[in-house]
């Protein structure tokens, strides 16, 4: 039987302890392969490759008691064991394995109060990332753990992984915080699964966060840091089982060659690309490149930006050369690491209810693998003169996910603009409305709600002249994600401005 048979009939895993003697087992542990269980085929020989091993061996090496059992907290915690046939090296994991591990839970979701995987450390972040969006309006913990060493092993970190994990999945039985999430723990830290990447391949400290804290810390006790779990929802359970595997990953490289690229973003059903940018989202200005992009986004492809560095945020538009992927249709992937972008994506683009979504919805928090949110109201083409310009087809994107509060930054972005003056040195003074009903009824705008700012000429880059124009302070209180969206533009006498694109792009926590 293929991987592939086994991943749409799960119940060809070996169920190697299921005594539950009429009562609900607490917690799944399925065993998917990787370093915490192998073993070398000479045990002599400390040179010998390593290979998965049995299940009975390893749980052999923890403190289980009487009917397949965990003594935590002064409670028993009780264990139903799945193992994966073939067991599986994390290399060779993949979405129909991912479909395959969230098929078992969701079939035995009722009889546990949580789920522990061990998995191989190499593909963890990605699988902690795919079963974050694979499963939305998740009540119960879903804990993934690996180790560096075989359990078998002096010194091996897996003993403690496992049974740490399983007090963090088991905490409703034992009186603990639930943590009702996809996270990763290892060595002594609590991760959101979706916010993880492996650092390390020899570490202890395998797996870190670059930009959110560990959701916990394990010492002589477990201790989860409340405010930063997410509640879960009333809704009923979803899980995703379909992934897009038409999704491509680039690092841009000064040695990038862009007929390599254009070959790349030509490929026959192609859906999305995850590029890995410099810094902030700077990329090359070059024409070809920007180009190559375009026409990809033009035909459908999905492309989302995301740092190459090891932490921090990409900002379209915080320096000029990242200008042209805005310009060309590129969706911001904020502080997504690449694991968390690729699954979001892979998730987003099979799900049939969300085809016209994908773009807004990767750019909004989904399941906490983001620290912001990016509401993008799109307004198009235009012309401003000195009497009023109102443009009103801005429909506000994923309007459910929007709450009014925590907007921590929200600017005007106009693209491409160009400028008719007496004097064509001289700044252009204009005024911007947000939802301004005296213009929208065809009279004047209220001079009370105007944003005033400068285009300045001399502004231009490499013959191209942008601006951005801070509104953070007037969104609050005139933008409703309940209707369309308008922005009255209005220019001193003697001047106008047309643009090629223009946006309100809202930072919101």
């Amino acid at each position: 039987m293929t991987r592939t048979e086994q991943a749409k009939n799960p119940r060809v895993d070996q169920e190697i302890d299921r005594r539950r003697s009429g009562r609900k087992s607490s917690v799944l542990l399925l065993y998917t392969g990787g370093t915490i269980g192998s073993v070398r085929m000479n045990p002599e020989n400390r040179e010998d490759p390593l290979v998965p091993g049995d299940a009975k061996q390893l749980l052999d090496k923890l403190p289980i008691v009487g009917d397949s059992c965990l003594r935590l907290g002064g409670r028993l915690v009780s264990l139903e064991v799945i193992r994966f046939d073939p067991l599986l090296d994390s290399a060779e994991i993949g979405p129909s394995d991912w479909v395959r591990i969230a098929r078992l839970i969701e079939d035995r979701y009722n009889d546990h109060a949580g789920f522990v995987i061990l998995h191989g450390t190499d593909t963890m972040a990605f699988t902690a990332s795919a079963l974050a969006f694979m499963f939305e309006n998740l009540t119960k913990p879903i804990v993934i753990t690996g180790a560096q060493r075989p359990i078998g092993d002096t010194r091996s970190d897996a003993s403690q992984n496992i049974v740490t994990a399983i007090e963090i999945a088991g905490a409703s039985v034992i009186g603990g915080v639930v943590v009702p999430e996809v996270t990763v723990y290892f060595r002594d830290r609590l991760y959101r699964g979706c916010r993880v990447t492996k650092r390390s391949a020899e570490d202890y400290h395998a797996f870190h966060s670059p930009n959110q804290l560990a959701l916990g810390n394990a010492g002589a006790a477990v201790e989860i840091i409340e405010p930063l779990i997410r509640r879960p929802s009333d809704r009923r359970l979803r899980v995703h089982k379909e992934l897009d595997q038409s999704i491509a990953v680039l690092e841009l490289s000064p040695l990038m060659n862009y007929e390599m690229l254009a070959c790349l973003l030509q490929t026959k059903d192609l859906h999305g690309l995850i590029l890995k940018t410099y810094g902030a989202g700077n990329a090359p200005t070059d024409p070809r490149f920007l180009d190559i992009l375009g026409e990809a986004i033009e035909r459908g492809v999905k492309v989302v930006a995301v740092t190459q560095c090891s932490s921090g945020t990409v900002k379209l538009g915080r320096y000029e050369v990242s200008v042209g992927l805005l310009e060309r249709g590129v969706i911001s992937g904020l502080d997504l690491t690449s694991e968390a972008a690729q699954t979001k994506m892979a998730v987003l683009l099979k799900d049939r209810t969300l085809t016209d979504r994908v773009e807004d919805l990767m750019q909004v928090n989904l399941r906490g693998e983001m620290d912001l949110s990016l509401f993008d109201v799109k307004f198009g083409s235009g012309v401003a003169r000195p009497t009023a310009t109102v443009w009103q087809d801005g429909k506000f994107p994923a309007p459910e996910w929007y709450r009014k509060g925590d907007i921590r930054e929200a600017k005007l972005r106009m693209l491409g603009i160009e400028i008719e003056s007496d004097d064509p040195k001289r700044p252009v003074r204009a005024q911007a409305h947000l939802n301004d009903s005296d213009a929208e009824s065809g009279d004047p705008p209220d001079p009370g709600n105007a944003i005033p700012f400068l285009i300045h000429p001399a502004s231009i880059f490499r013959g191209r002249l942008n601006a951005f124009v801070d509104v953070t302070d007037a969104v609050e209180g005139s933008i409703d994600p309940a209707r369309v969206n308008s922005v009255t533009l209005v220019c001193e006498e003697g001047q106008s401005i047309t643009w090629s694109s223009l946006s309100l792009a809202i930072f919101r926590a």
